[in-house]
This record gives structure tokens, C-alpha cells and sequence, in this order.
């Protein structure tokens, strides 16, 4: 075949998975799109070039990896995200990142995929790559770093290194001496090994990756996943919650009109969406836990805008909640300040992360500008809800044909 007519093949390839991955409907799908369109555009330039094709124009593509990764996702359950970034301490105490290709089984299983061959790899993990170069058993070390960093739910993810175009046999055992589960072809090392010509994304047979992860692997088919954790047990209350559970709003007095919008809004939210069903659904059976900050702060706001029957309330949840001491985690510790990383967020949620409690929380940007900076906490989140009973006083009762 021409290299003409590998292009030609190539684009209509491009074409078809971005067709595949925009049916992938989870986080980092238009990542993954805006790689392939990138890999389109590249291709159609080289189309359109007036220069003499070479074969290292077309070895420089990484459409084989990125099939590989739509292939993946559409093998594995419950996947929560693709190519996304994951921070971590390294071996030398720095902070870096890594993306993990897919995550699968609802955030607690992680794949990598590789569509390099087996034998140019093991010549890398030989010692005789590009200077800088890591070996895929350094890549699987980096996994398993960044892995116990970002426990999720306090679980750790298990990683797994997806091999489309096989692995050998030495490697395979090194990663499972590591704790990495190993999918793909184990195969023989070669007499003599090929020289390392290919990128970590070549390989232009036409099934490099299509071919089987499952095919002899040695430890089972990729949608062996295994079964979801137990739920932890321990839930710790943020003040955005505590104030839920005991405002007018979702006790009874939600129709109200009035005269701020932001009540209003919530007002809607709750007739619609009655919250203590939710809440009171999810912490059924479970240890409730509040840090003394977050008490302390939820005393302050109940005694300058809360009502009698807020208070009562407020008694009466505050007697099944156990208040412990403020103990933010080191990870907590270390995110910075800023407009929605406030020190009593970190206080509340880091006191949660050092006591493996989930925290129900309606602080939702502090959340995502704590995983902005590397932190991901394990949360239960909801919508938020104010104390309304003294704002009844200037508000109007609605009638039924109001609503």
C-alpha cells in the first residue's frame, strides 16, 4: 500500500473514532476529542502537502493510542473519567502530575494503555532507550505513587497496564511485583531485540489495536473489574449541612415568596426537590461527626440569623452528632488561600480527610478549587439551603396557583 493510500486510511480512521468518542459522555471526552481532531488536522495537512511523504510523517501519529483508549472505555463498566490529571509526590519530593487514560469501576480502577510494541519496551527497561526515557516499569511506579495519593472514598485505585501489542514476560512480572494488574499478551523476549525506531503511540499494522486485551492475560479480561467498596461508614457534617438540616426551608416552609432571590431560588429547589429526603436517605445508619470549627461557626450563624424553631432543631440534630477536635489532614494543610479555599473550609474538610469520613457538604466550589490544586476530597454533596424562618416575616405565603 502507498503511503498516499495509508493517509487516505488513516483519515477515514480519524473520522470513525472521533464518531466513537462522542458517544463516550463522561469527563474528559472533549479532551479526548479535541486529540483526535488534532491528529485529523494533521493528516489532512500532510494530504494536502506538496511535499515527498516519508514514513516517519505517518509513525509520528498517535491515532493507535487513542483507539486504544476509546477501546478501553468501551469495554470497561461505570467509567468516571478520561485523561485526567492526577497530582502527586514523586520519589524526589516534587509535585507532579499524571494522566491516567481511563478510569473505570467508578473512579477506584485505573488504566493505562500502551500501544507500543513489546519488544521495543523492553529494551527501554534494559537501560538502552533515549537518554530521559522511562521504562514502562518507571511509568508503573509513577501509577502507584500517584494512586496512594488520590485515594478515593479512602480507598486506593487499583491500576492496571493495558498492553495492545503484548508485553514480555520479565516486565509482566516486575508490574505485578509492584501491585499492577497486567492485561495483553505475555510473549517471550526476542534472541534480539528490535532496535527502538517506533514511538510510544506507532505501530501501523492495521489490528495493533484491535487485537484482544484480554487474550492471555494474566490475570483475567479487562471488564473483570472488581466489586465496588463498601460505603465508609463515618460521615463528617460541614456547616453548609448542618444549616440544611435544620432550615425552614426544608422542614415544612418552603412556600414562601421572598424578597431575596437567592431564598427564592431555594425555595423552588425545595419544593421541587424535598433535601432531607436525600439527606436523611444517605445518612441513615451512618456515624455523624462534626469538627469543633464547624460547630463553633454553625452556634455563630443560628445566633445572628436563625429562628426559634431553627434553634430547637439545631439542639436536637447536635445531640446525634459526635463533635470532634480540629485535626486537618497535611494535604488540607497545604492548599492555599484564596477567594473559595477559606482556612475554616480547609479546617472542616481536612478534619474529615485525617478521619476517613466522608463530608456532606454544599460547598461545592470549595471542592473544585481544592482539586484545582492537586486535592481531591471524598464528599457527598448537595444543594445548599439557608435558615429562612426570621426572612418568613417579610416574605408572602404562596397559594397554590402562585407556585
Amino acid at each position: 500500500m502507498s503511503l498516499e493510500a495509508k493517509v487516505e486510511d488513516m483519515i477515514a480512521d480519524a473520522k470513525a473514532l472521533m464518531d466513537r468518542a462522542k458517544e463516550l459522555q463522561v469527563e474528559g471526552c472533549v479532551k479526548l476529542q479535541r486529540r483526535i481532531k488534532a491528529e485529523l488536522a494533521y493528516l489532512q495537512k500532510l494530504q494536502k502537502s506538496s511535499m515527498e511523504l516519508k514514513e516517519n510523517h505517518l509513525r509520528s501519529s498517535n491515532l493507535t493510542h487513542l483507539r486504544a483508549i476509546i477501546t478501553t472505555a468501551e469495554s470497561l463498566p461505570a467509567i468516571s473519567s478520561l485523561l485526567h490529571p492526577f497530582h502527586f509526590t514523586d520519589q524526589s519530593g516534587n509535585r507532579v502530575t499524571l494522566t491516567v487514560d481511563v478510569a473505570a469501576n467508578h473512579g477506584l480502577t485505573w488504566v493505562k494503555v500502551i500501544a507500543r510494541k513489546a519488544q521495543a519496551m523492553h529494551v527501554i527497561w534494559l537501560g538502552e532507550g533515549q537518554y530521559g526515557e522511562k521504562s514502562v516499569v518507571d511509568q508503573a511506579e509513577d501509577y502507584i505513587a500517584a494512586a496512594a495519593d488520590n485515594p478515593l472514598k479512602f480507598s486506593i485505585p487499583q491500576v492496571i497496564f493495558s498492553f495492545f501489542n503484548g508485553i514480555t514476560q520479565p516486565i509482566a512480572e516486575k508490574l505485578l511485583e509492584l501491585g499492577v494488574q497486567v492485561k495483553g499478551d505475555i510473549i517471550a523476549v526476542e534472541a534480539e531485540t528490535v532496535e527502538d525506531e517506533d514511538s510510544d503511540d506507532d505501530d501501523e499494522e492495521e489490528n495493533s489495536c484491535h487485537s484482544s486485551v484480554s487474550s492471555s492475560s494474566s490475570s483475567g479480561p479487562p471488564h473483570t473489574l472488581p466489586p465496588p467498596r463498601t460505603e465508609c461508614q463515618c460521615l463528617n457534617l460541614d456547616v453548609t449541612t448542618l444549616l440544611a438540616m435544620v432550615s425552614a426551608l426544608t422542614n415544612g416552609r418552603s412556600r414562601f415568596r421572598f424578597q431575596e432571590p437567592i431564598l427564592n431560588q431555594q425555595a423552588e429547589w425545595e419544593r421541587e426537590r424535598p433535601l432531607l429526603l436525600e439527606l436523611n436517605k444517605y445518612i441513615k445508619g451512618r456515624e455523624l461527626i462534626a469538627c469543633e470549627s464547624a460547630v463553633r461557626d454553625f452556634h455563630a450563624i443560628l445566633s445572628t440569623v436563625g429562628g426559634v424553631e431553627e434553634k430547637d432543631r439545631a439542639k436536637e440534630l447536635l445531640q446525634k452528632v459526635k463533635v470532634v477536635a480540629d485535626q486537618p489532614s497535611d494535604r488540607a494543610e497545604r492548599l492555599e488561600l484564596s477567594g473559595r479555599v477559606k482556612e475554616r473550609a480547609k479546617v472542616i474538610f481536612g478534619t474529615g480527610d485525617s478521619l476517613h469520613a466522608v463530608t456532606v457538604t454544599a460547598n461545592s466550589s470549595f471542592v473544585r478549587a481544592a482539586a484545582n490544586q492537586g486535592v481531591v476530597f471524598s464528599v457527598f454533596e448537595h444543594e445548599s439551603r439557608a435558615l429562612t424562618e426570621q426572612k418568613e416575616k417579610t416574605a408572602t405565603l404562596l397559594v397554590p396557583e402562585d407556585e
